[in-house]
């Protein structure tokens, strides 16, 4: 014979603690309704904000990405007028824009003396950096040699050689009143090669060994 199982009443007794939470919710929100009074004006204030944050956030990104681009128009501008596209040449890099320089188009021959001829170049570049469009930009200067014993006695190694020759650009943005806390120089000597010194049977290649010998002046966003 089977039986039926009995629920015992205690066994709902927590439905009713459910029902009157949820009645004194209901209560608690009509009553917050009832006695609100919407306030246009207010609303109407905290929209504006958050219409001008969103708003100044995409102009700074917008600006931000134009300057390095106006960089690139601006000193390819700037080698046109000086005929020197074919001895600086320009590259994005990872965190800005790059400019190599080679030996010829900046300093006297085994010296780190900055030629005549290169200073209207570099007039023009620190006038364009200078300018406030570039304030969230490093910039720093590398100098980078080939793989011979510089000639120059004041030079033991190349790293002398690559050092001072960077540290003769900065000095010269210096003296033109570039601001020096945004600028950095460092020597790399034969550490960084563009391209093989030498082919695979030794042979040195000149063509390359020139390429090399170089400065870079890098634009770095902070």
């Amino acid at each position: 014979m089977a039986f039926k199982k009995k629920h015992k009443p205690e066994d709902e007794n927590w439905l009713v603690t459910y029902a009157d939470m949820v009645t004194l919710l209901m209560s608690f929100f009509i009553l917050m309704a009832t006695v609100s009074k919407p306030q246009p004006s207010l609303f109407e204030g905290v929209k504006q904000g958050l219409i001008s944050e969103f708003a100044t956030e995409g102009k700074g990104k917008g600006q931000e990405a134009a300057t390095t681009e106006t960089a690139k128009d601006a000193i390819q501008a700037l080698l046109l007028k000086h005929k020197a596209s074919k001895e600086i040449t320009m590259e994005d890099s990872g965190n800005g824009m790059m400019m190599d320089f080679t030996e010829a188009s900046l300093f006297e021959p085994n010296s780190a003396t900055i030629s005549d001829k290169a200073k209207p170049i570099l007039d023009d570049l620190v006038l364009e950096l200078a300018r406030v469009e570039y304030d969230k930009y490093r910039i720093v200067v590398e100098g980078h040699t080939d793989d011979t014993q510089p000639t120059n006695p004041a030079f033991p190694t190349n790293w002398e050689l690559s050092s001072v020759r960077a540290a003769a650009v900065v000095r010269y943005f210096i003296a033109k009143g570039f601001d020096p806390r945004r600028l950095t120089a460092s020597g790399y000597a034969d550490t960084f090669p563009k391209r093989p010194n030498k082919d695979g049977y030794g042979n040195p290649i000149e063509e390359n060994r020139a390429i090399n010998r170089r400065i870079s002046i890098m634009l770095e966003r902070d």
